[in-house]
């Protein structure tokens, strides 16, 4: 019996240690990669390209705000785009370096994510392109939906008035407004962009500021939307009428505008006509 029971008991043992056998981890031999390092692999992979990804595209975001304003001012030529994706596509692949080198991990899991990214980088500067065009273009309907709504709210409380009778002339040509001139404390408030490149003059918007620029000759003229100051190269001049935003247009005191690109001003009492006339050559004296 005693010979029985040494022999069940030793055979328990064995059954024992051969579970616990096949359920401990193997160990890999002496300077080879551990099966569970190697079975780890990919998830480490795909938790690093998830941080370097929020990264990169946050720095290429940035980027295109600050680095490309154009994008956000008008269509472009396809050569202009293409240049821009292609400064920015180096830009990315220089951040990517970047990322990774500060990154912690296996050089493997590094060249893994290296490798898919590398074929993204394309794709994910268009696509930050592409949102950051969208979430521009929503701000600005938002901002314009805002300002119709207190100019109607201005032209019931009386503030403005449209200039309903006469047309304004551009050296003898009519200027065709598509936001019609207002009258504010009896002055004729006009469209910069409209009359001042019927007279010739470049205009420019910089979004940033609020600020217009019209440049004409040797004469520059910058001014801030609700400032009653405008700057003439450099020199500040005070209006007795601010500038304002009206329907998303900037406007601005007609005779301020005129007479500060050496103009003249010719206002008919009966057909409540205005012409605006500047020197034949185009030139300026400021």
């Amino acid at each position: 019996m005693r010979k029985f029971i040494s022999i069940l008991l030793a055979g328990l043992l064995a059954l024992t240690l051969a579970a616990a056998g096949a359920a401990a981890p193997q160990q890999a031999p002496a300077g080879q990669p551990a099966a569970a390092v190697q079975q780890n692999l990919p998830d480490q992979a795909a938790t690093m390209r998830a941080r370097v990804c929020d990264r990169l595209a946050q720095r290429i975001q940035a980027r295109i705000s600050e680095g490309y304003p154009e994008l956000f001012k008008g269509k472009l030529t396809a050569d202009e785009m293409n240049r821009i994706l292609e400064q920015l596509q180096q830009y990315a692949q220089e951040q990517l370096q970047n990322e990774l080198a500060a990154e912690q991990g296996d050089a493997a899991v590094k060249d893994q994510v290296k490798a898919e990214l590398q074929v993204q980088l394309r794709d994910t500067v268009r696509e930050q392109i592409r949102s950051q065009i969208k979430e521009r273009t929503m701000e600005q309907i938002k901002s314009r939906i805002a300002e119709k709504k207190q100019f109607r709210t201005q032209l019931a409380q009386g503030e403005y008035q449209f200039k309903n009778k006469g047309e304004i002339r551009a050296n003898g040509r009519p200027v065709k407004f598509d936001v019609p001139p207002v009258i504010k404390d009896g002055r004729t408030l006009v469209p910069v962009r409209a009359l001042t490149e019927a007279l010739g003059a470049e205009v420019t918007w910089d979004q940033g500021t609020n600020s217009v620029t019209v440049t004409l000759g040797d004469t520059v003229i910058m001014l801030v939307i609700g400032d009653n100051v405008i700057y003439v190269n450099g020199e500040p001049v005070a209006l007795d009428t601010q500038s304002a935003n009206v329907n998303g247009r900037t406007v601005l005191p007609l005779r301020a505008i005129v007479e500060h690109l050496d103009g003249q001003i010719t206002y008919d009492p009966v057909t409540n006509d205005i012409d605006v006339t500047l020197p034949t050559d185009g030139t300026t004296t400021q």
